[in-house]
């Protein structure tokens, strides 16, 4: 009587409110990861069962939407009453086979949240491969207490997230009209919320409901004609991610792309045809990169490799991510390495992560391009503790001689949940196959990861040097500097810290890279007032000519491409290069904070009067003298810098030569390689023809001058070609090739071609060498025999990152016989996607490649871009 009574009295006013609550669920989480309807295998734990009510109202959802097909649900009933079990079981049976849904039911007799009814719910899920899980909690509240119910949920949670790993879960909850009721749940899914937040999800969740019942709903319908019922109640539902589920969702996915794109220009070199593949199809691709790591994601095993000259004697073996592991290692970065990053002290400098998530910059870009300002932090904080004398340590290789063991042990430790698809993927990041580091050790640079990896490693090393030198401690990367205000303390420490680093974490000091003295001899190194006002007075400049007028403005809105590129040629003409991309952000980005106030500051150093815009190629001189005459103080400014440019760098030349020969100590070699930098890489900015005898004089040294030098000067062009077929270096040929593709000049496609079609050209010269012909953009002056010849090579080699390149040099006319001759379906997923958007975009003709504007989302801050572009800087300092 019980049974029926409680049935017909009830069934239908919680089928409903069952009902209608995971409609709302729907219409606020329709992504593939959060909604019910997307997923093929479900788990239900379904608390306080009865009849199988929310069970059923999950089923016919399903049915009514259309979504049986090919659904896998586990049920887990827990129900008190037995009497419930069987009719349960029948319903559930019966309605799964008629709309062909496969279900497996269990019914589990407890009394929730007892522990022992918790325990048999785990036993059961222990059997079972969870990916989605849906918890519901209906009508408990209201004869539970609140308190005993969160503190077994949370130890609830705490084993399903540790030990089931569900990749995610929805706790659902309805609750009948009732004020006390409301705040109860208020509190319940509070607690839930942060208790998840703080323990296992190393982001905020998503989202986290609570609604009352709507008008149009189910049971508001059902229950209007029937006065002797209250048509409103409560519900409440939130999400808890897993860490796996958090970095392959194609919302942080999407934001890891544009620091992923921006990281791997950050270095060099650089496969930017890649880059430019993978935004082709964006959303479709990471929609793909999201599945991958879903189902288990091993970063590339045997990365292409190459070495970067560190200065005249040494150099660092480094690696070229790929696209996909360079997004997957930016959302790892952004979901678990930021909390971690969070912890590390504040006198850990080097690559700290970006406190922003929606920006294109992974690493405080303050700390990232500028090692001698961290020099003059530590000196600052060093005078104001009144310490008097220093000692500079350097770890010995420190990257290949890190610890693979040791390194996953740490981040193993730290992570909230163990995850075994997360533990894999963290797996294979840091044991990557490479020729030059020993089998156990090492961590290539070059991954956008390394730099946190670098600082997770010697975390506990900081925090037992702050205590050993008393807060006299301050360290960028492998680079220590320790202040005391006793001399004779600095070799006992010393001691005591070579000591740990052998044997906690099998690293030791390089002796001959210590240096100890007073305070004041790092004052050369900390400051340096030219270069100081030279920058200033360059950002003035650009900032100015980044602030459009109306006018000008509009014309970039019609057509961005277009204007663009006559925009940067007409700056060009004012001896100015600018890269059209970052042209393109900091005007797409300045206009969103032109406020009345900036502009009068801005007003105060130039107020530029700009030219009607460019129509044309053969408007350019003329926009170019109506510039001149228009602002004379700005043309001034300009010419003084380029002057200054010309200046330091015959000075430094004149008094350093190449540092070969230089008798000075290590500081000062140091300060004169970042400053030979500094000034090349501005020179490339500011045009100056008077600076090319330098840079000759620096181009067999790449580690004293920064590679963006070489793009600005046409005039170079003859040289580099020379230079190309004379020098052994790979790393100088690297640079050179990918100069001539920036210049753009058709005199380089010979020597391009003969370098690509060389049998004996590395696989980065032949990568480089096509994508500078790209940029050329020679599809109709190469030769197609030998072209077609290179193309057969480096399929049978299966090396997709080169043919790739080479297939979008083909022209229209012949990709057709290139499709039929070649199975491209040998190649792993990942590179069947940039080769089929490499045939479409040749098979469609749509012009030239390397032209295309990088997509930009509304989303990020102007302020986050710096006047000077973030283009490859080699070796920031060494």
């Amino acid at each position: 009587m019980q049974m029926a009574g409680n049935i017909y009295w009830w069934f239908s006013t919680h089928f409903c409110k069952a009902k209608d609550a995971i409609d709302k669920y729907e219409k606020e989480n329709k992504n593939d990861l959060t909604s019910i309807l997307k997923q093929k295998n479900i788990t239900v734990v379904d608390i306080g069962a009865g009849p199988g009510t929310f069970c059923l109202a999950l089923l016919d959802t399903l049915y009514q939407t259309q979504r049986t097909e090919n659904k896998d649900i586990d049920f887990i009933l827990v129900e008190p009453n037995e009497l419930f079990h069987p009719i349960a079981r029948k319903l559930i049976t019966s309605f799964s086979e008629k709309i062909s849904i496969k279900s497996n039911i269990e019914i589990i007799k407890g009394f929730f949240p007892e522990k022992t009814c918790l325990e048999q719910v785990l036993n059961v899920l222990k059997n079972k491969n969870v990916d989605f899980m849906i918890f519901s909690l209906c009508n408990l509240l209201n004869w539970l207490n609140v308190i005993q119910m969160i503190r077994s949920c949370r130890e609830f949670i705490d084993e399903i997230i540790n030990k089931i790993n569900p990749y995610y879960s929805v706790i659902l909850s309805v609750e009948t009209n009732n004020i006390k009721l409301y705040f109860k749940l208020m509190f319940f899914y509070y607690i839930i919320n942060k208790l998840t937040s703080d323990n296992y999800c190393l982001m905020p969740q998503r989202f986290n409901a609570i609604g009352w019942n709507f008008s149009g709903s189910r049971y508001y319908i059902s229950e209007l004609d029937d006065h002797s019922f209250d048509i409103f109640y409560y519900f409440a539902y939130t999400g808890i991610d897993s860490l796996i589920s958090k970095i392959s969702s194609p919302d942080t996915l999407k934001v890891a792309f544009y620091k992923a794109r921006m990281a791997l220009r950050r270095e060099f070199p650089c496969d930017d045809v890649e880059i430019k593949l993978f935004e082709e199809n964006l959303d479709d691709n990471i929609d793909f990169c999201s599945k991958e790591i879903k189902k288990g994601y091993q970063f590339c095993n045997k990365p292409v490799a190459y070495r970067a000259p560190k200065n005249d004697k040494d150099d660092r073996p480094k690696i070229m991510d790929n696209i996909y592991d360079a997004i997957v290692g930016a959302s790892f970065l952004d979901i678990i390495g930021r909390k971690i990053d969070n912890n590390f002290l504040d006198i850990c400098h080097g690559n700290r992560l970006n406190r922003k998530v929606k920006t294109e910059f992974t690493y405080e870009y303050f700390w990232y391009a500028w090692y001698f300002k961290f020099y003059r932090s530590a000196l600052k904080y060093a005078k104001n503790k009144r310490f008097t004398h220093f000692m500079k340590l350097d770890i010995k290789s420190f990257y290949t001689n890190i610890s693979q063991n040791l390194l996953f042990k740490k981040i193993y430790e730290r992570l909230p949940n163990k995850n075994k698809k997360l533990i894999c993927l963290v797996n294979s990041l840091i044991r990557r196959d490479f020729p030059e580091l020993s089998k156990g050790k090492g961590l290539p640079q070059g991954p956008l990861t390394s730099g946190f990896l670098a600082n997770l490693y010697l975390d506990d090393f900081d925090r037992y040097m702050v205590k050993l030198s008393d807060n006299g401690y301050r360290r960028y990367v492998d680079d220590m500097m320790i202040f005391t205000k006793e001399e004779q303390y600095l070799k006992n420490i010393k001691n005591q810290a070579d000591n740990f680093l052998k044997k906690k974490l099998g690293l030791e000091l390089k002796e001959d890279k210590t240096q100890c003295g007073k305070i004041e001899e790092l004052e050369s190194v900390a400051n340096d007032k030219d270069m100081d006002s030279f920058d200033k007075h360059l950002k003035k400049i650009l900032r100015s000519l980044y602030c459009l007028d109306r006018k000008t403005y509009d014309k970039y809105v019609e057509d961005p491409g277009k204007f663009l590129e006559l925009y940067s040629h007409c700056l060009k003409e004012l001896n100015i290069i600018i890269n059209v991309n970052w042209l393109h952000r900091k005007l797409y980005y300045e206009h969103n904070r032109l406020k009345s106030i900036y502009h009068r500051v801005i007003g105060r150093y130039f107020s530029i009067k700009f030219p009607i815009p460019a129509e044309d190629n053969s408007d350019i001189e003329r926009w170019k003298q109506d510039f001149i005459s228009k602002n004379p103080k700005i043309m001034n400014e300009i010419e003084k810098l380029r002057k200054q440019l010309v200046t330091e760098l015959e000075c430094l030349y004149e008094q350093y030569g190449l540092l070969d020969k230089t008798q000075c100590d290590e500081n000062t070699k140091k300060k004169i390689r970042a400053k030979y930098r500094f000034y090349t890489f501005r020179a490339g900015i500011l045009h100056n023809p008077d600076v090319i005898n330098i840079i000759k004089c620096l181009i067999d040294h790449p580690w004293l001058y920064n590679i963006n030098v070489l793009r600005a000067y046409h005039e170079l062009v003859s040289d580099m070609i020379i230079k190309l077929k004379q020098t052994k270096s790979n790393y100088l040929k690297y640079a050179l090739i990918w100069a001539l593709g920036e210049i753009k000049d058709s005199s380089a496609v010979n020597i391009l071609q003969e370098i690509l079609f060389d049998n004996n050209s590395s696989h980065i010269l032949k990568l480089m060498c096509s994508q500078s012909l790209l940029k050329i953009n020679c599809r109709y002056n190469i030769d197609y025999n030998r072209l077609l010849k290179e193309i057969d090579i480096q399929y049978k080699s299966g090396q997709s990152k080169i043919l790739k390149n080479l297939i979008l040099l083909l022209p229209d006319s012949i990709i057709e016989d290139v499709i039929n001759k070649y199975d491209f379906n040998i190649f792993n997923e990942y590179d069947q996607r940039l080769l089929n958007a490499a045939i479409s975009w040749v098979k469609e003709n749509k012009g030239d490649f390397m032209k295309q504007l990088d997509i930009l989302p509304e989303y990020f801050n102007p302020d986050d871009y710096p006047e000077i572009e973030a283009e490859p800087e080699v070796i920031p300092f060494s």
